[in-house]
C-alpha cells in the first residue's frame, strides 16, 4: 500500500460537496482514509493574481492508503469530481463544486 496526499477544495455548494466527496472516497474499497485535515476558508485568486469575485473556497487535505497506481487514482478522483457535478473547462480559475488532486 502507498500513502498518498489528496488535496481537496470546493467553492460551489461547499457545505454539501466536501462531505459528499469524503463519503464517496470512504466508499471506495481501494482507498483507506488515514487522516483528514481541518478545512480552511480561502479567498479565490483570479488569473490576474488578484482576489476573484467567486465565493470563498473550503480547502483541506486527506492522507490515504491505496494500492492503486497514480493513473488509476487520478482517474478515480476525476470520476468522483464528475459525480459531484464538476465539468472541466479551459478556465483553470473557474468555480468548482469539488477539486480533488494528488498532491
Amino acid at each position: 500500500m502507498n500513502q498518498v496526499l489528496i488535496a481537496l477544495g470546493s467553492n460551489v455548494e461547499k457545505e454539501r460537496n466536501v462531505p459528499a466527496a469524503l463519503a464517496l472516497l470512504r466508499a471506495q474499497p481501494a482507498i483507506a482514509i488515514c487522516a483528514v485535515s481541518p478545512l480552511y476558508e480561502t479567498i479565490p485568486i483570479g488569473g490576474d493574481g488578484n482576489p476573484s469575485s467567486q465565493p470563498a473556497f473550503h480547502n483541506g487535505a486527506l492522507l490515504v492508503e491505496t494500492a492503486l497506481s497514480p493513473a488509476a487514482l487520478h482517474d478515480l478522483l476525476r470520476q468522483i469530481e464528475a459525480q459531484l457535478g464538476r465539468t472541466r473547462s479551459a478556465d483553470k480559475f473557474a468555480a468548482r463544486p469539488i477539486d480533488l488532486d494528488i498532491a
